[in-house]
């Protein structure tokens, strides 16, 4: 669950901060469960920035993609003032021995997920989604954070919001998807959430 409730350092109060992705849905997703902090969001369109490609493949890490962003966007900028904060999700998917893994931005959505599975049975359909977030800033160490939540795909898709995999992932503990629970709002339980409240955590360590 999310922990807003730790007392931050006067360093972390009240920041603001770059969200380094070209993803709307996560850009919405990060901002709304920052906002109990008091952090002001930016997109990478406000502040003229853009993106680095993406390891793929075996060598590819969560974290080492993050990273990537994170400390990309921050030396454009070059503002000691702004926080950049870049992360990198993926769906491991027990039946498909960890795929897409890293690569789940560029599998192929969850319709192609979903035929790979077609005959997966219930009891086989385990997953996990992953999040490992990078927060830079100029002359400061990048500080990394993850969150994991467990469940399984659904047979098929179900739920209009969210994105991404979002309609086909059921969290451990519900009987609805990612997309359909997030008609509340953005979820502190999921992945992100997680990672987030783990980032909150490291940041009020002394």
């Amino acid at each position: 669950m999310l922990n807003t409730h730790i007392p931050l350092k006067p360093l972390i109060a009240q920041q603001r901060v770059v969200i380094a992705s070209s993803n709307a849905g996560k850009v919405r997703d990060f901002a709304s469960l920052l906002a109990p902090l008091g952090w002001s969001t930016l997109g990478l369109h406000e502040v003229d920035a853009h993106l680095p490609i993406e390891a793929q493949g075996p060598q590819a890490t969560l974290a080492g993609n993050a990273t990537l962003k994170a400390e990309t966007v921050a030396t454009h900028l070059n503002d000691p003032t702004l926080w950049v904060l870049a992360d990198d999700s993926g769906l491991f998917v027990d039946a498909l021995h960890g795929a897409p893994g890293v690569d789940t931005a560029h599998y192929g959505g969850y319709p192609k997920l979903l035929e790979a599975m077609r005959d997966i049975p219930n009891t086989a359909r385990q997953a996990e989604f992953r999040c490992v977030l990078a927060l830079a800033r100029p002359g400061m160490p990048t500080l990394l954070a993850q969150g994991t939540d467990t469940g399984c795909i659904a047979p098929s898709a179900q739920g209009d919001h969210g994105f991404g995999y979002d309609p086909v992932f059921i969290p451990t503990g519900f009987s609805q998807t990612f997309a359909e629970l997030k008609a509340r709002g953005a979820l502190p339980f999921s992945h992100r959430g997680r990672a987030v409240s783990a980032l909150i955590e490291a940041l009020a360590t002394p």
